[in-house]
């Protein structure tokens, strides 16, 4: 697994999660991601589209930062999603969480279809 991000404006960052996202690789994810955070993103937008798997632990990684983000007026916007790691956010219902935190960051036309999200693009 390894991570590529950007900072793309201010307060916004884009990240790649390639490979597979694991309990044996979550930490590493972690201290990645949260670098972003502590550097002031409030925005991630994680595209998870070179993912191949995805365990519970890395779900649950997923799950804390948006949560942590959403605190502090933040999203966490996954893209690209497909395969396994996207049967594992619809079996645990987590897409709805991840799609309802876009709409609410915006009301585009693209976004209320659902089509943004953890849609494939």
């Amino acid at each position: 697994m390894y991570v590529e991000a950007a900072i793309q404006a201010a307060h916004t960052a884009s990240v790649r999660i390639v490979g597979e996202l694991t309990f044996e690789s979550v930490a590493e994810a972690r201290e990645q991601l949260r670098a972003l955070i502590d550097a002031g993103c409030r925005h991630l937008v994680v595209d998870i589209g070179r993912l191949d798997f995805c365990d519970s632990t890395g779900l649950g990684l997923l799950l804390q930062l948006r949560a942590e983000l959403i605190d502090g007026a933040g999203c966490l916007e996954l893209r690209g999603a497909h395969g396994q790691p996207r049967r594992i956010l619809d079996i645990t219902g987590a897409h709805i969480l991840f799609t309802a935190a876009e709409r609410h960051r915006t009301t585009s036309p693209a976004t209320s279809s659902g089509r943004m999200g953890v849609g494939s693009h």
